[in-house]
């Protein structure tokens, strides 16, 4: 650059004002779970993570987000009848409130629910990674030092994960205060792969699949 030009690139987002992080050539705002710009995006990617609620796709989303329900864990608090104060009709309130419900007792991945918080750096491979290692809610007392410690965790990825971390810490335990089956991740220390063939070797998967999913072949 031999001249500087306006705009100068933020060092804080415009709409929530969280400082910003670098990922590779983007400007990203790391704060998923309060910055009104990214609240419905949030909410959308939490449940489609999840995996186990047909009820909340992208269109009961957009309308909810449209009354100002802005985080996950008011979603949760929602009975019948504020689903119809909303314009769903009897049978849809009623399926929503069930299937809400159901989402807390049907059993799911804990590396899953993290990464549906959509925590940068921290698809589910990675939180997988860090649960061999630390119980959930230990995550969340991590230094990035700490962090890459644990194979795969270079010193960047590890700052801008503790950093995401500490902007969703909040909700998470809203969230996860209201009992989800989750099932942990078994301790690398526990896990016996002597019997394996690709023990310890590590697989790097890049490009596009020629057949089956991403997450199957992982």
């Amino acid at each position: 650059v031999i001249k500087k030009a306006e705009p100068q690139i933020p060092s804080e987002c415009p709409s929530c004002k969280s400082h910003l992080l670098w990922e590779s050539d983007h400007l990203i705002c790391p704060n998923k779970s309060d910055c009104p710009a990214q609240t419905e995006n949030t909410l959308v990617h939490f449940f489609k993570t999840l995996g186990n609620n047909d009820g909340f796709g992208p269109k009961v989303i957009e309308k909810l987000s449209n009354y100002g329900v802005k985080h996950i864990h008011e979603i949760y608090a929602k009975k019948v009848h504020n689903f119809k104060g909303y314009g769903f009709g009897d049978k849809t309130s009623q399926n929503l409130f069930d299937q809400l419900k159901a989402s807390r007792e049907v059993e799911v991945e804990d590396w899953r629910f993290l990464s549906a918080f959509g925590v940068s750096r921290l698809g589910g491979g990675n939180c997988e990674k860090l649960l061999q290692h630390h119980g959930i809610t230990q995550l969340f007392e991590l230094s990035a030092e700490d962090m890459v410690k644990i194979d795969g965790f270079a010193q960047l990825s590890a700052e801008a994960i503790v950093e995401g971390l500490a902007n969703i810490k909040t909700e998470f335990f809203k969230v996860y205060e209201l009992g989800f089956n989750l099932a942990q991740t078994p301790k690398a220390s526990e896990q016996n792969n002597a019997a394996s063939e690709i023990a310890g070797a590590v697989i790097v998967f890049t490009g596009s699949m020629q057949q089956g999913a991403r997450g199957d072949m992982e």
